[in-house]
């Protein structure tokens, strides 16, 4: 599984590239994308010159996982033009640049952010923020579950609603 980790600051960078060993040991194939002028903070980083966005752009309809060290607001702008539906979006997880909140943002559970997050926060010794309704209430929706077992649930429309009524706790 391909996972693009993007930082914008020398201490993001630094944070970036402590979190590719992660990556790698739970089975994706993580590559650090810096600008051109924070590659000193990462050797193994892949450069980049010009606006962040169209490194995103590209990223996002390739990578099972996005990786963002940077402000919510900013990973948010980057990412909204890409967004297509929850089928293809790839995980999308903000980190603040000292590891302290890992936030599953965009697939959460058929995208596997969720995990993702978890699995991050126990690097970096952070906080996963998970606010998917399920998972607040400790319960294992559908589509999570289709996730861990390789399936696709089909049709998509009835996750949301299958996912309300147990949080509602009409199941």
């Amino acid at each position: 599984m391909k996972a693009a980790v993007c930082a914008l600051t020398p201490g993001g960078a630094r944070l970036a590239a402590s979190l590719l060993p992660a990556l790698a040991r739970a089975g994706y194939e993580p590559v650090l994308h810096l600008p051109a002028g924070l590659v000193e903070h990462a050797a193994q980083a892949v450069p980049f010159n010009g606006p962040l966005a169209a490194v995103v752009a590209r990223l996002f309809p390739t990578h099972r996982a996005l990786i963002l060290v940077m402000a919510m607001g900013i990973a948010v702008r980057l990412v909204a033009p890409c967004l297509r539906d929850k089928a293809s979006d790839p995980a999308v997880v903000v980190l603040d640049e000292k590891g302290a909140n890992v936030v599953s943002v965009l697939s959460g559970h058929l995208g596997g952010a969720n995990d993702l997050a978890r699995l991050l926060a126990a690097h970096t010794g952070g906080r996963a923020v998970i606010t998917t309704a399920t998972d607040v209430l400790g319960l294992m929706a559908p589509d999570a579950l289709a996730r861990a077992w390789g399936l696709v649930p089909e049709p998509l429309s009835a996750i949301q609603v299958v996912n309300a009524a147990l949080a509602a706790g009409r199941t």
